[in-house]
């Protein structure tokens, strides 16, 4: 089988074999011999005389060797191939092949040549250049061959042609590897591994790569990816070919625009999700761009001429790049079309309206802009920005004493020029979105240093609705989120884009402590979404990316986030949306399940905790009783609230109130384990009959350091991060103000712990037979105290676990520990207490010892503090 004809910007040349058979090459050019040449071109200087790629055959053979069917486009060739033709030759393109029913094929990039009398292999270069042969050897041998060798290393020569422009390789001098019936063979000897010229250059001491050889196979040559319809909701029927492994492939564009599409067929033979149509075209934008040059037209007239032409059009993702390519080539001529004008006010609103238009029709489907590669697409987005900001700054400056609107779709700008006491209002110099959180603030005193000539300073003030989604993974529209295909993704802008500017020069900086406070309302909400790491960012127009550089996170809910920053550009979040939270899965279900049972039980076991331990004489008598009593109380409370409070999320106000409540009886409950640690210290030092009762320094400290942590937390937040959509706990980096007073009280309680075992180690064995049995019931409710800590200290670990990692194994742990701690307790305290039993039995007319009577349970009943 044969083809031959001319090259065709617009061809494509497809190689097929009959059923059951592969393809095999055996020969393929795209040029043009000596005689074709010449032929009709006498003139022609010497050097056209014959001229072709010396890499066709090695294109046609990897994409159709082992294949019955493979289609290579004129594009293809183009990208894939050089020749020495000049422009005015018309190459002609050349293949002809084979059937085998098998072929000699390569695993990966190898290259398998065939050069006669059985010599034959996969051949490739190296990766990387290397100083010395053994470390390409190396390389070589990693990936399963063996530097090439061969008696006359010339001829290696030719066979680096036919797969390599390298001109320097290393290679061995240890025979014909034809003759090795392993590639592998050892090269022990350093003499016999040689840096080969194929040029007369000077090599020494300069690094080359090694050529490998692999084994070859017989077989199909690659994978490659099938036939696909990649966006069947978007664009239906628009399908791709059967495509190589590790090719680039070309379509033509979906809807009948025009250009070309391309799509990334992986190593593995999977289609990339990324498909690529900004060369895709549907308006006529190349006449309106050519007016860019003409003196006769102004800025205004070709920007609200393209705001007409595309107001009712479908663009197409190349249209997007090319109006902002019409963005940046406009902002000059608009200055000096102004300055050339007596009516530049009248001629700065038009161009403002067309550009806010054009803008908004730019944003009108961000899906496409999905479909731009990466860093067109960020290019775009510093062209969009940039081109409004021009045109407001024109605006500004060129009228006095006003504020304007342009309020479109997906763009809203205000543009205001006034006296500086103008903005001393909070009203004028802040800037709210509808969503009714998005908010930028300027701080007071802002335009102190940015009064114009003409006694006035511009600000604008902009907020774009769809950009954000520009720069992510994640759709816009939530609707098209495929948790599979989306999901968990990183650094995404969660946020629509909000900003300012003021003055017509420079870009506004902080002054002393002055800041810009950013209020940004979450596109992906928390209460729907898992959400992590939380950003404030600002649009770096030189990088076209997102920077962190001089803005601070304040806080962070599941609904929003509030920054400062220290000077003025376009501002958003940047977060993590890690997955979708199931609220009516099976492990939400169990966890409320076990919650509302675990309740149930823990709030009756608190309730008869406290009452023991307070009504009965004897028990009251002893100052641990009331320490536990307390912690069990606010413990106690904290669960009723935490139960009650469970669909406050709807009311903010109360979701905000039952945060608070929570946070300062968890600090309660831990501070009066802490007091419970510490009175333990004290029973087993014996200070007391130099301290007097110390129970009213512990209600002072029990219930005094927990009402000042909460109120300064409360005061310097002013209740930000109190409650959420989500839950009504501490959100984002709040939770440090419980995190941090718990690790501190479970560190000292440790130290505490280990500083009485100390002591009781110490006086082991010392004493009579009542201190020594006194000490035992010391011993006895240490170990109480420290299985009550460690059931309070376990719960919340696992509860920072399961926050930090959110699985579902410490999902359930959580919930089981921190449901059923009030049940421990109640065992803890009072059903291994002998003296609470004791009481218990009595009220309950059982049968118990008379303590008067019995020695041991004299010694049970010692009153131990």
């Amino acid at each position: 089988m044969k083809i031959s004809r001319l090259y065709d910007p617009e061809d494509s040349y497809v190689l097929t074999a009959p059923a059951g058979k592969l393809i095999v090459v055996e020969y393929a050019m795209v040029g043009r011999p000596l005689s074709t040449a010449l032929r009709g071109r006498q003139g022609l200087p010497s050097a056209y005389q014959g001229c072709y790629s010396s890499h066709s055959h090695h294109l046609f053979a990897r994409r159709c060797n082992g294949r019955s069917f493979c289609q290579l486009s004129a594009r293809d060739l183009r990208h894939e191939l050089e020749t020495a033709c000049p422009p005015m030759i018309t190459p002609v393109v050349e293949v002809r092949w084979s059937f085998a029913d098998s072929v000699e094929v390569c695993t990966g990039e190898g290259e398998y040549l065939d050069l006669g009398n059985g010599r034959s292999g996969c051949f490739l270069t190296t990766t990387g250049k290397h100083e010395t042969a053994s470390a390409a050897r190396e390389e070589c041998l990693q990936g399963g061959g063996d530097i090439a060798s061969a008696a006359d290393i010339k001829q290696l020569c030719n066979i680096a042609s036919e797969i390599s422009t390298e001109t320097m390789l290393w290679v061995s001098a240890d025979g014909d590897f034809w003759n090795s019936t392993r590639y592998s063979a050892s090269i022990n000897d350093p003499r016999l591994l040689n840096r080969v010229s194929c040029s007369a250059e000077n090599t020494a001491g300069a690094e080359a790569r090694g050529l490998c050889v692999y084994p070859s196979y017989r077989g199909e040559a690659q994978k490659y990816c099938k036939k696909d319809e990649p966006r069947p909701d978007r664009y239906p029927g628009y399908t791709w070919n059967e495509t190589e492994a590790g090719l680039m492939a070309t379509n033509k564009c979906p809807k009948g625009w025009t250009g070309y599409a391309s799509r990334w067929c992986s190593n593995n033979g999977t289609w990339d999700n990324f498909l690529d149509l900004s060369e895709c075209k549907n308006a006529d934008l190349g006449e309106w761009e050519a007016q860019t040059e003409n003196d006769s037209i102004t800025a205004s007239e070709i920007i609200n001429g393209v705001a007409q032409d595309t107001e009712e059009m479908e663009l197409a993702p190349g249209d997007i790049s090319a109006l902002g390519h019409i963005f940046e080539l406009l902002e000059d001529k608009h200055e000096g079309d102004l300055d050339s004008t007596e009516d530049a006010a009248l001629l700065a609103e038009e161009y403002m309206e067309g550009t806010a238009a054009t803008g908004d029709h730019m944003l009108r489907d961000p899906e496409s802009w999905m479909e731009l590669d990466q860093a067109v697409r960020s290019n775009t987005s510093t062209k969009l920005q940039a081109g409004i900001t021009s045109a407001a700054i024109a605006l500004a400056t060129h009228l006095n004493n006003f504020t304007k609107n342009y309020v479109k779709d997906k763009i809203n700008v205000r543009v205001s020029s006034h006296p500086p006491e103008f903005y001393e209002e909070i009203a004028e110099r802040s800037f709210s979105y509808p969503d009714g959180i998005t908010k930028i603030e300027l701080p007071k005193g802002f335009q102190t240093s940015y009064v114009g000539m003409d006694g006035l300073v511009p600000v604008i003030f902009n907020a774009y609705e769809d950009l954000h989604c520009t720069s992510n993974i994640v759709p816009c529209n939530q609707t098209s989120l495929n948790e599979q295909r989306h999901l968990p993704a990183s650094s995404q802008v969660n946020s629509i884009i909000i900003g300012a500017t003021v003055g017509a020069g420079s870009s506004w900086r902080a002054e002393g402590n002055q800041r810009i406070s950013v209020m940004l309302r979450h596109q992906y909400d928390g209460t729907e979404y898992e959400l992590g790491s939380p950003r404030c960012v600002w649009w770096d127009e030189q990088q076209h990316g997102w920077n962190e550089t001089g803005c601070q996170r304040v806080t962070s809910t599941q609904t929003y986030t509030e920054c400062s920053c220290d000077h003025l550009t376009n501002l958003a979040v940047i977060m993590d949306i890690n997955g979708v939270i199931q609220k009516d899965s099976t492990l939400y279900l169990i966890s409320q399940w076990i919650t509302i049972v675990g309740f149930s039980v823990s709030i009756p076991s608190l309730l008869l905790s406290v009452l023991c331990l307070i009504c009965f004489r004897n028990v009251r008598a002893r100052k641990s009783s009331i320490i536990h009593a307390n912690l069990c109380l606010n413990l106690l409370v904290a669960e009723i609230v935490l139960l009650a409070g469970l669909d406050a999320t709807h009311n903010a106000v109360a979701c905000a109130v039952v945060a608070a409540i929570l946070h300062y009886f968890f600090i309660a409950t831990f501070t009066w384990s802490a007091i419970e640690a510490f009175h333990m210290y004290l029973n087993f030092i014996k200070v007391f009959s130099t301290l007097g009762s110390p129970l009213k320094y512990y209600l002072g400290f029990g219930y005094g350091i927990p009402t000042l942590f909460v109120s300064i937390t409360l005061g310097i937040t002013q209740g930000r991060g109190y409650g959420s959509e989500r839950a009504c706990w501490l959100e984002g980096a709040l939770v440090w103000a419980f995190a941090g007073p718990l690790a501190f009280v479970m560190v000292s309680n440790l130290v505490v712990f280990w500083m009485i075992m100390r002591v009781v180690w110490r006086d082991k064995g010392v004493g009579d037979l009542q201190h020594r049995r006194s000490r035992q019931q010391l011993l006895k409710r240490l170990k109480g105290s420290v299985s009550l800590f460690l059931l309070l200290g376990a719960t919340w670990i696992s509860g920072f676990l399961y926050f930090a990692e959110a699985t579902s194994f410490m999902a359930i742990v959580f919930t089981l520990l921190n449901s059923f701690q009030g049940v421990g307790i109640f065992i803890l305290t009072i059903i291994t207490d002998d003296t609470i039993l004791t009481e218990i039995k009595k009220l309950l007319g059982m049968k118990v010892d008379d303590p008067k009577t019995s020695y041991a349970s004299r010694m049970a009943t010692t009153v131990v503090n």
